[in-house]
């Protein structure tokens, strides 16, 4: 999966060993045909609660992306949590995707909204 790190700062050690993975739009490897990007928080002890928002938006004209899937996952006393928005994949489309993350842990809230990834062409 392509994708980059979100970085928690200056928070609490049990949360700063997570890792939250923003994942880019891609031509999905599991299945073939659809474009999706996979949001994902992993951590290596559990936590209260992990949730995880993914969105997908296609450019519809020139600088307007239209949201076209969204998916969520949640867990609790878990360690791991993901989401993957998904839609028939267009060649040659451009594409956005946009995670919110949140982790419980201590009766604290960790919270990362709005995250988005750079706009990128998908070939099917």
């Amino acid at each position: 999966m392509r994708g980059v790190f979100v970085q928690f700062t200056a928070l609490a050690t049990a949360v700063a060993a997570s890792k939250l993975k923003l994942g880019h739009p891609h031509h999905s490897h599991h299945e073939p045909g659809r474009t999706n990007a996979l949001q994902v928080i992993s951590c290596t002890t559990p936590k209260e609660y992990l949730g995880v928002q993914s969105y997908l938006y296609r450019e519809t004209q020139p600088g307007y992306f239209y949201l076209v899937n969204s998916s969520a996952g949640k867990d609790e006393d878990a360690k791991f949590v993901n989401a993957a928005a998904n839609e028939p994949c267009i060649n040659g489309a451009r594409y956005k995707s946009k995670a919110n993350f949140l982790i419980v842990d201590g009766g604290q809230r960790y919270e990362r909204f709005d995250q988005w990834s750079p706009a990128v062409v998908v070939n099917c």
